[in-house]
């Protein structure tokens, strides 16, 4: 397994995954076993020698996978990483998408003020750099913060 065919069967996490009306929207997976099958891959590729953005990439891909899977302490840790990466990196779109991210993991754990400040960072940085492609993400993760 190479990251290049990791990458490409997270393609397929849309079609792993459900936004449950009984939960309030919260994406679940469809196929649970298939998800632990992508975890196990990202940990698996995460013990070969990688650049540090190849790390990014495969800590934000199991911080989705965790959240999803309700895992998300793991989640949380993840994305951080991936935070600090964006923020060492000066990667403003980096930094707006890993704090939406890391706002939904909070959000999913019930740390919502947590989660309400990731999404206002997200929305601050967005307005400054003129970056406004995410604002609707920012908006909508948000106002479903409940």
């Amino acid at each position: 397994m190479t990251i290049l065919n990791f990458r490409e069967e997270m393609n397929e996490i849309i079609n792993l995954t459900y936004f449950d009306s009984t939960d309030y929207l919260r994406e679940k997976p469809t196929n649970r076993s298939k998800v632990k099958e992508l975890i196990i891959q990202a940990q698996y590729l995460l013990k070969q020698d990688l650049k540090e953005e190849e790390l990014y990439i495969l800590n934000g891909a199991l911080g989705n996978l965790y959240r999803i899977n309700g895992k998300q302490k793991k989640a949380i840790a993840c994305l951080k990483y991936c935070l600090l990466y964006a923020q060492k990196e000066k990667s403003t779109t980096k930094e707006i998408i890993t704090s939406i991210r890391l706002g939904e993991a909070y959000k999913y754990d019930n740390e919502h003020g947590i989660a309400i400040e990731h999404f206002n960072f997200a929305m601050k940085l967005s307005k400054e750099n003129k970056t406004d492609e995410y604002l609707d993400f920012v908006l909508q993760h948000k106002g479903n913060v409940s």
